[in-house]
């Protein structure tokens, strides 16, 4: 079984005999607090297959039981999305090749099944074991790392660089988690503008003229100074109407 109890996680098994109705014995393991409880309850068939083959098994008939239907329906398919599956179905086979047969169960949790409800009071525990056993953290805590190392990453160069631009103060304002939305909604269009103009690359006139595509820099709606970001966004008096 596995549990996640205040942040932590616990993998824990417990081995039973046909003819006993006591446990032969049980084991218990601490994972990492990023470890999901999915990565707890493969550990737990895979350790629990690792015991077995260290006990006189060939000819016997196993019964694996576990209430994680999704570790159950990964260990069943054909293509596997993580090395922790990929490990505990080849544990998994190498204990069926001596045995007459290797049968993995699904029980309902939480009815009263005596074995489920020791493995669970048992994995709840091994929250606070001191032993920690080392499981490869899953994707998506390494997405989420990823992602919150880069929102850090670009929160600081938007706070320490040094520029003209005038959309800089906006972009500090909105680089705070709580205007993230406002990003997250733009479509593909509206994000390439607001990047071109971060870049001091819009497509307006002053640029138009920097790269030798047009004789003038001069803004086309007031005739007056460059059409620059600053012109557009501050200054240009045609667009008046629309700063308001």
């Amino acid at each position: 079984d596995g549990s996640k109890v205040g942040g932590q996680v616990g993998a824990a098994l417990i081995l039973y005999t046909k003819d006993h109705s006591s446990p032969l014995t049980s084991f218990k393991w601490q994972l990492n607090d990023a470890n999901s409880v999915y990565q707890a309850e493969l550990t737990a068939i895979r350790e629990a297959c690792k015991l077995i083959t260290t006990l006189p098994h060939r000819g016997a008939t196993i019964g694996i039981f576990t209430d994680s239907l999704s570790a159950v329906q990964s260990l069943n398919q054909q293509m596997f999305s993580s090395k922790l599956c990929i490990d505990t179905r080849t544990v998994l086979d190498a204990l069926a090749e001596n045995c007459t047969s290797v049968t993995l169960h699904w029980i309902k949790a939480h009815i009263g099944i005596p074995g489920n409800e020791a493995a669970d009071t048992l994995a709840k525990s091994a929250t606070s074991c001191p032993y920690k056993l080392p499981v490869p953290l899953p994707t998506s805590h390494h997405k989420s790392t990823l992602l919150s190392n880069l929102k850090d990453s670009r929160s600081s160069s938007f706070t320490d660089c040094s520029t003209k631009n005038p959309l800089l103060m906006l972009l500090r304002r909105f680089s705070l988690p709580a205007h993230q939305k406002f990003f997250l909604r733009l479509n593909r269009r509206n994000s390439r503008i607001l990047c071109s103009f971060l870049d001091n690359k819009a497509p307006l006139r002053s640029f138009l003229f920097k790269i030798g595509e047009i004789n003038s820099p001069h803004c086309h709606l007031c005739l007056g100074a460059d059409q620059d970001n600053e012109h557009i966004l501050l200054h240009c008096p045609a667009l008046f109407p629309h700063r308001k």
